[in-house]
């Protein structure tokens, strides 16, 4: 005989899959969930799970049908392990969940196929989420393979090239040798996208800064962009950007900045003291300096983006040896005693960013 509680639970269980039958996914969702929550002998665990997987998958939310798949499977498998001989009631949960991990895959790949529709309609943002809930059912396979491609495709259309190669790595690693078709487009889309940054443009260039980096730091170098022009002392090296900013607060203080091909990187004041803006990455003298160079086109954008980027891979790391003679040149330059012409910035170039 069931308790009073037991027969709550049991209550609050056919409860859930009524709403479930009735298309009220939200409250069922809850209904199961108090069963998962409250379910003390652990008996009407395995049919919560079932109808909660099955709320959850007509809801769209597949990681978390995937996840109570799961569990409902190693709940089942357990009771086989442990020789529990199954109840009429467990064939036939057995069975319940044979069917509903049919109609998860079948889900699956009506998301995929949703996915690329919404690509070829240029509807990049529901095509990325379409194409994440395919990634999310963890399945495997060409289906994840090709949801991994297409999200890469998204974003290259977005212009945002960093979640572009994480997607493609990713791929990468988990298409079969044989699969030449998936192959064949994995390598269309790694050289598409060799491509569009071998050759961006200074608007696609700081789209991509904005992609990767912290917006209140660049947003404070096109304030200061935009607020007055700048006389930017800089040399451009091979593989290292020198510079001097000026401060836009305080009219004596200056900035040396540096930054390599490899992301090797500081900014320091003319006492040769870090500057405070830096926190593990460039700060807004190092950006501004990269902007100004890139819109003057004395570094080209790609070049620009590149190093930024490796700096990700770096925490500043100051030469004090080397800054200081960047400012003592920068002081010749300033008497006349060195020919070091700077590069000026005009505000109104600015003004669309």
């Amino acid at each position: 005989m069931l308790s009073d509680y037991d027969e709550r639970m049991a209550q609050t269980l056919a409860l859930g899959q009524q709403q479930l039958n009735q298309g009220d996914l939200g409250n069922a969702i809850t209904s199961f969930t108090k069963v998962l929550l409250g379910d003390l002998s652990d008996n009407l665990r395995p049919a919560a799970l079932l109808g909660r997987s099955r709320s959850y998958l007509s809801n769209a939310k597949i990681k978390e049908a995937r996840d109570d798949l799961d569990n409902l499977s190693r709940l089942l498998g357990n009771s086989n392990e442990n020789g529990n001989e199954n109840s009429k009631e467990d064939k036939e949960l057995v069975q319940q969940l044979q069917k509903l991990k049919s109609d998860f895959a079948e889900r699956v790949s009506q998301l995929l196929a949703q996915g690329l529709e919404e690509l070829n309609n240029l509807d990049l943002e529901n095509a990325i989420v379409s194409f994440a809930q395919v990634i999310q059912a963890n399945l495997g396979g060409s289906e994840c393979s090709s949801a991994h491609l297409g999200r890469a495709q998204a974003y290259m259309l977005s212009r945002m090239f960093t979640p572009v190669r994480e997607h493609l790595d990713t791929a990468e690693r988990l298409i079969a040798p044989t699969d030449q078709h998936l192959l064949s487009q994995l390598q269309k889309l790694k050289t598409e996208l060799n491509d569009k940054i071998n050759t961006l443009d200074f608007d696609t260039f700081v789209v991509q800064l904005r992609n990767d980096f912290e917006q209140a730091r660049l947003e404070k170098s096109f304030k200061m962009l935009k607020k007055e022009s700048f006389q930017l002392f800089s040399e451009v090296k091979e593989g290292e950007i020198l510079g001097v900013v000026k401060s836009q607060t305080n009219a004596k203080l200056l900035y040396a900045c540096r930054l390599t091909q490899e992301g090797a990187f500081s900014c320091c004041t003319q006492n040769v003291l870090p500057c405070g803006g830096l926190q593990g990455s460039l700060c807004k003298h190092l950006f501004l300096l990269l902007i100004g160079l890139a819109k003057a086109a004395l570094i080209s954008p790609t070049r620009s983006y590149l190093w930024a980027k490796a700096s990700t891979h770096h925490i500043p790391k100051l030469n004090k040896e080397l800054m200081s003679e960047v400012f003592l040149r920068y002081k010749s330059a300033e008497i006349g005693e060195i020919d070091w012409r700077p590069t000026q910035t005009i505000p109104e170039d600015y003004y669309a960013f």
